[in-house]
């Protein structure tokens, strides 16, 4: 309520608050499962949601340019801030892998991976504000190849 009625026009603070909803579902969701979850998968669901927001108003400013927030924005800013976000994902991600052990390395390539497709994708087409970006066929290949391994890991070995 309090981000509809104000947070959401207040340049940095709109992009933080969005992804601590993200942070938010995942301690729900742990709560509700009775699991502790990692703080590097805090970290992770934190830089990768904030990530996304920031490809999404990179791509909504180059575009349309209709939010509010925008008119704060630079262009150079916000890729600045979205680099800034896919180095910190990568980082917590490989961070998360080693703590679990070598086994769960190919799983951080991997994500990595698709992290920098994403960063390409924003920088080079208009899909960074819609889905369409999760049907690139690289992207594709790469989720289906993480989503394989981490079965293929928690599963069968």
């Amino acid at each position: 309520l309090i981000y509809s009625l104000g947070l959401k026009k207040v340049p940095v603070v709109e992009l933080f608050v969005v992804a601590a909803f993200y942070v938010l579902r995942l301690a729900g969701g742990g709560i509700l499962a009775g699991v502790e979850v990692s703080i590097w998968l805090y970290l992770i669901i934190f830089s990768g949601s904030l990530l996304f927001v920031c490809g999404k108003r990179l791509t909504e400013k180059r575009n349309s340019n209709t939010r509010f927030v925008l008119q704060y924005y630079s262009e150079k800013m916000l890729f600045w801030l979205l680099l800034f976000c896919a180095a910190a994902s990568c980082i917590f991600i490989f961070f998360f892998s080693l703590n679990q052990g070598l086994l769960y390395l190919p799983q951080a390539i991997i994500f990595s991976l698709a992290i920098a497709r994403y960063v390409y994708l924003v920088e080079k087409t208009a899909r960074g504000e819609s889905m369409k970006i999760l049907f690139d066929k690289m992207m594709v290949l790469l989720i289906g190849i993480f989503i394989l391994y981490t079965v293929l890991i928690i599963y069968l070995i």
